[in-house]
């Protein structure tokens, strides 16, 4: 079926889920007197059959370029926290009101080692 006349290229044939994919690309209207069973070159089998090879992987990189990296954790599965908004922010007063605390914890312990302090001098 293909022309070339090189005998050291790699010969294909084409099956039926072949000249179905033959039949739904575009390029088809160029080849209508291709049937099952007819030989091909390797490079024409592959740009009337194989054309479609990479699309998969073009696809994928495409998505991994608006994947968000700085939320997800690559290849790790972990369990992820999921708050409502109104338990996040009782739990962030809650840590707030925690260093308020024990901002007041150590200056109180301050006052209370300058009295014993003072005392003691007395």
């Amino acid at each position: 079926m293909c022309t070339k006349a090189n005998p050291e290229e790699h010969w294909r044939k084409v099956t039926e889920y072949g000249l179905e994919k033959v039949k739904s690309n575009t390029t088809y209207k160029h080849s209508l007197q291709l049937k099952v069973n007819d030989t091909l070159c390797n490079s024409c089998y592959c740009k009337l059959v194989m054309y479609d090879t990479n699309k998969k992987y073009q696809r994928t990189a495409k998505r991994k370029k608006n994947y968000d990296t700085t939320y997800h954790a690559k290849k790790i599965k972990k369990q992820q926290v999921v708050l409502k908004v109104d338990e996040y922010i009782q739990l962030f007063d809650k840590a707030k009101s925690t260093e308020e605390l024990t901002a007041k914890i150590c200056e109180l312990e301050a006052e209370l080692a300058n009295i014993i302090r003072l005392r003691s001098n007395v």
